[in-house]
């Protein structure tokens, strides 16, 4: 199904936008997605005379993802003990109720064209059971009235988070960009990291910076993986 946004799929649309002539050359360009016009960059790590052959000789992108969304009624959220209307209040560390597990679960709503729930994880990376039991569980609560990605955070220095991310209709997967800018900006509202933090994710790692309101995904490698005729 569509999402809203995919912060990957950007990467990965610039890089062959660029790489294949798409762009006239120009490494600096706006894309139209779900959640506006987002500017990107990509840095000429392989040329359009070898065809956009950047598989052998990844590309590094950086995007600027815009502006967080923090009222619940934009991301869209709900928080548990709202009445009538979402409330204006950031839901940030909120206690949600989740059966079987022994307590509320603290979790903090953060928006980039897509809905994010961010989980904190404090004394060791997220566990494959705590993927699979909250996960599903927290991506279709009453909290999130369309669902939402669930991303599993423990930071490991103030610079460095380890994170997972069970996403809406897909299940954990390998890496999710607007999950990475969602889970840095939920840590450095916190105040356990600073304005710029490398997020890894199974599949890889991307550095996240805040530069004054927008979050920006720095330097991300994109590949090509295989090419078919359709």
């Amino acid at each position: 199904s569509e999402a809203e946004m995919c912060g990957n799929a950007l990467r990965c649309v610039a890089a062959y936008g660029y790489g294949n002539g798409y762009t006239g050359g120009d490494q600096h360009f706006d894309v139209l997605t779900g959640n506006g016009v987002l500017r990107v960059t990509v840095e000429k790590a392989f040329s359009i005379e070898d065809g956009g052959d950047f598989g052998a000789s990844p590309a590094a992108v950086t995007v600027n993802m815009g502006r967080p969304f923090l009222e619940p009624a934009r991301i869209p959220a709900r928080p548990p003990n709202a009445e009538g209307a979402a409330s204006a209040t950031p839901m940030l560390q909120v206690p949600v109720a989740i059966d079987g597990q022994p307590a509320p679960v603290l979790v903090t709503a953060v928006g980039f064209g897509n809905p994010h729930g961010v989980v904190f994880v404090p004394d060791a990376p997220a566990s494959d059971a705590l993927v699979a039991s909250v996960g599903p569980a927290l991506c279709g609560h009453p909290v999130f009235p369309r669902q939402a990605n669930i991303g599993f955070a423990h930071v490991a220095a103030r610079d460095r988070v380890a994170l997972r991310v069970w996403e809406r209709g897909s299940g954990e997967t390998q890496a999710c960009g607007t999950g990475a800018c969602a889970a840095a900006v939920a840590l450095m509202l916190s105040g356990t990291v600073g304005s710029r933090v490398e997020i890894q994710l199974p599949g890889g790692s991307l550095t996240i910076a805040l530069s004054g309101a927008n979050a920006e995904a720095l330097d991300s490698a994109a590949s090509e993986e295989e090419r078919a005729a359709l």
